[in-house]
Order: structure tokens, then sequence, then C-alpha cells
């Protein structure tokens, strides 16, 4: 019965695997075919939030998140001045960013979040089981907050593998906004932040992008696994 016992649980775990491999490749795809999908919207929102200057000159404001007016810092990325970009909507940013940098505009900073997607979701989806199981659930029919838990820990976990492609797609995004870009494709942006930061630059922002991906997932992950 021990030796039969055994034979089992190895063929068991034999069938696992391809099917662990399968979940995580048709998550990352899904996930990235997504993101490509989307892509364009997020830069336009990107585009709209960096329009707006503080007033003089803003010592904490990154540089590379510098953008100035549409006539003098959009071009230089080096005004200083309280001033609106004039995109007041959809259309006018859409129009601005094609006129300016083509089709191409619209993907700046593409691969990172395709990248941060992938791993996201890909491991999210993957250990999310068994961080429910940590707590001490097998059971799909355990209490809500297990699995809202179990997504705040997934979520966050991940985002500490991610955020590195998260800071490279702001970045980047931000970059596309000059005139004269810093950053010439997704290595040459890690390789100058690199050398100009230090490899801990690359988590910056951690704390509050693990919230968000913590929560994200606890409202998707952990919602859907209530409900279905």
């Amino acid at each position: 019965l021990t030796i039969m016992s055994t034979v089992s649980s190895s063929q068991d775990a034999d069938r696992m695997q391809p099917e662990l491999s399968k979940h995580l490749f048709m998550a990352a795809t899904s996930s990235a075919i997504a993101e490509v999908v989307t892509f364009p919207i997020d830069t336009i929102k990107v585009y709209l939030q960096l329009q707006t200057k503080f007033d003089k000159t803003n010592l904490h404001l990154p540089e590379e998140l510098e953008v100035g007016s549409a006539h003098s810092g959009m071009k230089s990325g080096h005004s200083h001045h309280n001033q609106r970009l004039g995109l007041t909507n959809l259309y006018n940013a859409m129009h601005e960013i094609y006129s300016h940098h083509g089709m191409r505009g619209y993907y700046r900073g593409v691969k990172p979040a395709v990248l941060r997607a992938s791993l996201n979701n890909a491991l999210s989806a993957t250990i999310y089981k068994p961080v429910r199981h940590y707590f001490g659930s097998d059971d799909r029919d355990c209490s809500l907050y297990i699995k809202l838990l179990s997504g705040v820990v997934t979520g966050a976990g991940t985002q500490i593998l991610a955020a590195p492609t998260d800071l490279l797609k702001v970045r980047m995004q931000a970059d596309a906004i000059r005139h004269n870009p810093r950053y010439h494709g997704f290595f040459d942006a890690i390789n100058q932040i690199y050398h100009k930061y230090g490899w801990r630059a690359f988590w910056r922002g951690l704390g509050p992008s693990m919230l968000r991906a913590g929560f994200s997932v606890a409202a998707t992950l952990g919602k859907y696994d209530n409900c279905k």
C-alpha cells in the first residue's frame, strides 16, 4: 500500500508540472496582450497627468518628470514655470502625441509594461492558492477575509519582483514627452538609471506600489474566488 501510494503521488506531481507551466504561460500571454492593447490609453493618462508644473522651481520633482509648457518645456524639458501644456481633453492629448512622435509615441515604455503585467499576473494567478493554503484553508468556501488577505499578500509579494519594470515603464513614458528623450530604448534606460542612481533606484516607490498591487489582487482574485 505504501509503494502504491508513493507511485500515485509521483504520478500526480508529474501531471501537475505541465499544468502549472501551462497556467503560467496562459496567464502571462493573456496579460501581455491586454497590456499591449490598452497601453496607448495609459500613455495618454500619463501625458495628461504630467502637463502641470508647480509654482517657481520645483526641487523635489524628479528631472525625468519636468515637462514644462507646450511651447517651451515640452521641447526643451527645462521649463520651471507654473504653466499648463494646453491639453484639456483626450483628443488634444492624442493629437499632441501623434504629431510629435507618431504611432511609436503611444508605445513608449511598452516593453517594461508588458514584462510587468506578465510577471505580476502570472505569478499572482499561480501562487494565490498556495498563499491561501498557508493561511490555513484549501477550501474554496473559506471566509472572505482569508481570500482577501491572501490576495493582498500575493499582490504585494509579486510587486517586489515587478517593481523595477514598473519604474522603467513610468520613466520611459515620462521621458517620451520630451522633444529629445534621454532614453534610447529599454536597455539604455536600465543602463542610465543604474549608473546614475544605483540598483536601489529600481525599487523607488516600492511601498505604495506594493499596496496598490496587493489591493488590486485582493479585489480581483480574492473576490473572484469568493464568487465562483
